[in-house]
């Protein structure tokens, strides 16, 4: 009778750092992933590394309703985006550059793909053009990805996939919609190991 490691149990952490490289090609370890009780905690634990008081973040409408308190709690601004059906619900990336050239403190972007409840995905060109803005600069993005199995047409790639972007951004998969195994409340997500060890905190 103790605890076991709150960053999760390391065999576990090593399964998804397998499972993420080879869906989504990328080349990370156990020290790249962090588990959760399903995914949502995830959202906070970005809010709190990333968000200070005034900072603005970039959210896609429609969004799942605990982006908002998420970040209202830190004092951030909520910028939204509205999603389109004429661009099949893809992130509008001229909305993202002028967030990022007319905010006065453009700090993180919540991006949900696939995403709930419009069932649009982000396409591979999206996820690199969406790089390219913020490549280099002080953003990071909170990549949603719980429906990561749930695509029709084409296939999920993950922003992490991006040069540079495992420094900058965090993804957050649950085990709650893709495997169906919502009773479990069982999530994890991977990122940069300096952003996982502060997470862990």
């Amino acid at each position: 009778c103790h605890y076991g490691p709150s960053i999760g149990i390391p065999e576990f952490r090593s399964a998804a750092a397998e499972y993420v490289n080879e869906h989504y090609g990328l080349s990370v370890s156990a020290d790249n992933v962090v588990a959760g009780p399903g995914a949502k905690i995830f959202e906070q634990l970005f809010c709190e590394a990333f968000v200070d008081p005034g900072d603005g973040v970039l959210v896609f409408s429609p969004f799942f309703p605990t982006y908002p308190p998420n970040i209202q709690r830190r004092g951030g601004r909520l910028v939204i985006s509205e999603l389109k059906q004429a661009n099949a619900f893809r992130p509008n990336l001229d909305d993202v550059a002028r967030f990022l050239d007319e905010d006065p403190s453009p700090k993180a972007i919540f991006l949900n793909t696939p995403h709930n409840p419009t069932g649009g995905v982000a396409s591979e060109e999206d996820l690199a053009g969406l790089a390219d803005l913020i490549r280099g600069r002080n953003v990071a993005v909170f990549s949603d990805e719980p429906y990561d199995q749930m695509v029709w047409q084409g296939r999920h790639h993950s922003l992490l996939a991006q040069p540079g972007m495992l420094d900058q951004c965090v993804a957050a998969y649950t085990f709650s919609k893709s495997f169906s195994m919502s009773g479990w409340r069982l999530g994890y997500a991977v990122s940069s190991p300096d952003t996982i060890q502060m997470f862990s905190k």
